[in-house]
């Protein structure tokens, strides 16, 4: 397989960009593989499943069975079924596919620690779905190369710079206590998403926290290409914790009515709340059974 290509600039910008690849023809991501890798993760709760009526700007939930009752073995025998819709989540706990996400993730390790430091927690996250269907607009911690394996998909990105979309205390909420209570999708920001039609073989980066949804077309399911599968090939970095940290600093400071501003990462402000951040998070694990997001020490 060929190593993904990856425009230095761009990334050290923080902007999405797109990226051809060849890992829709690698046998651990044919429909054979996957459903065997369902089965695998279905009884450690790491397959998801929406419910029928979700929408793009429907809460973001999620559950570990199907709404009718089916079994996993029916969610699959049905998959070309409209609406279809079941995630694959944390794929790295099977041996095989934690190696083969190193492998993708291994070319380019160089260039992301050159610009965001060391970087880890390598996970994946596989999406399979029927159309029409939609995944909810939401925000992950995580930066993002994100795979069309199959069929079509859109994805419709949002700047994660843009405190209009989603405000900065929705982000440091989300950040430390994994609430999307506040993320959510507001009509009159539709207009500023890039929207992306992908196919078997494109891909998008897209970094930290970057709003984000995307929906298959009912005109799209035609016989033999009904399903869509993507992929989300997710880590942290060093900048992904000293962000974390300044979230968690900045939660707290808003409790206590203490003035809360935005500095950057890398900059003297943004340093000093960072330092003080993973201290509060320590000192909240360990006496309050806190559990920090992954990378905030």
């Amino acid at each position: 397989m060929a190593a993904l290509q990856l425009e230095e600039e761009r990334f050290t910008s923080f902007d999405p960009m797109r990226f051809q690849h060849d890992y829709h023809a690698h046998p651990l991501f044919q429909m054979d593989a996957l459903e065997a890798l369902a089965g695998y993760l279905y009884p450690h709760n790491q397959c998801r499943f929406l419910a029928p009526d979700t929408r793009l700007d429907s809460e973001f939930m999620h559950y570990d069975s199907p709404h009718d009752g089916t079994t996993l073995h029916d969610v699959f025998r049905n998959i070309e079924e409209p609406g279809a819709w079941v995630a694959l989540y944390n794929v790295e706990k099977h041996p095989a596919y934690e190696a083969l996400l190193n492998q993708i993730i291994a070319p380019l390790r160089p260039m992301i620690e050159r610009h965001q430091g060391p970087l880890f927690n390598v996970g994946g996250f596989i999406f399979i779905s029927a159309p029409p269907s939609v995944t909810p607009f939401h925000i992950d911690r995580e930066n993002n190369f994100w795979l069309q394996l199959h069929g079509r998909k859109r994805i419709s990105l949002f700047d994660h710079r843009d405190r209009a979309v989603v405000n900065a205390q929705a982000i440091d909420q989300f950040i430390v206590d994994r609430s999307l209570d506040a993320v959510r999708l507001d009509d009159a920001h539709v207009s500023k998403a890039h929207v992306y039609d992908m196919h078997a073989g494109d891909g998008v980066y897209f970094p930290s926290t970057t709003p984000h949804m995307t929906e298959t077309d009912a005109n799209w399911h035609k016989e033999g290409q009904a399903v869509s599968v993507s992929i989300g090939i997710v880590f942290y970095t060093q900048w992904t914790r000293r962000f974390a940290r300044i979230c968690q600093y900045n939660v707290v400071a808003q409790r206590l009515g203490l003035p809360v501003s935005y500095p950057q990462v890398g900059s003297i402000g943004g340093e000093i709340k960072g330092f003080l951040g993973k201290l509060l998070a320590v000192i909240k694990a360990k006496y309050r059974g806190y559990q920090p997001p992954p990378g905030s020490y």
